[in-house]
């Protein structure tokens, strides 16, 4: 091949390249679903990292330290749960409740606005993983905890939490939903899910490091 045709090839194919499309955060989601949501596009993905970055440390280390963040971490959790559920909504319509599994659900994703349907539904998923998260690991940092038991309390800690919120949400007059509470307890469970597998990894090298401060046993006198 001659070298102008390299370069004529080269220069044709230099527009296709240029009109490739550039992905950026905002891009993740339309416009008309950021505005709803309470942080922008990068202080998502700041808070997001952080967040994931400071549950895995928490997790896989315990130390009077960690334990003490971990307890603090849970407040902040339920703080900021309380604070997202509970201020805003739209009360036009009077208060309301669907007792009905499914129902909720169906209308989210039978929204005009259907990425913002999907996001609500993932939301009351994701909303609830940190809590449920950080409550089995609380329990798993005893040593005699049972992983089961610590997921179960993880789970009923998100039940209840999410009962709990409903009900204000009603007084308040917007929409008391049980599929909030199904998809919130679910939420609670994965992460419940996920703090119970990284210990599991946490405690081999617990046990390994005081198995290591304390020696060989002493053998017996003869």
């Amino acid at each position: 091949m001659r070298s102008d045709d390299t370069e004529e090839g080269t220069r044709s194919a230099s527009p296709g390249v240029g009109c490739l499309p550039r992905w950026t955060i905002r891009s993740v989601l339309p416009d008309d679903v950021w505005r709803y949501l309470p942080l922008g596009p990068l202080p998502t993905l700041i808070v997001g990292i952080a967040g994931l970055g400071i549950l895995i440390a928490v997790t896989l280390r315990s130390t009077p330290a960690t334990r003490r963040l971990a307890a603090a971490l849970l407040a902040m959790t339920t703080l900021a749960i309380l604070a997202v559920t509970l201020s805003g909504g739209d009360t036009s319509l009077g208060p309301s409740v669907n007792l009905q599994p499914g129902a909720g659900i169906r209308a989210e994703l039978g929204n005009v606005n259907h990425a913002l349907g999907v996001v609500n539904v993932l939301g009351n998923v994701v909303l609830f993983i940190p809590l449920g998260w950080l409550t089995t690991v609380i329990a798993l940092y005893e040593p005699s905890a049972e992983g089961s038991r610590a997921v179960r309390r993880g789970v009923l800690t998100g039940l209840a939490l999410s009962v709990a919120i409903e009900i204000p949400q009603y007084l308040l007059g917007r929409s008391a939903d049980v599929d909030d509470v199904l998809l919130n307890t679910a939420g609670a469970l994965v992460g419940a899910t996920i703090g119970v597998a990284l210990s599991a990894a946490r405690r081999p090298h617990s046990s390994a490091v005081a198995s290591h401060e304390t020696g060989p046993p002493a053998r017996a006198s003869s």
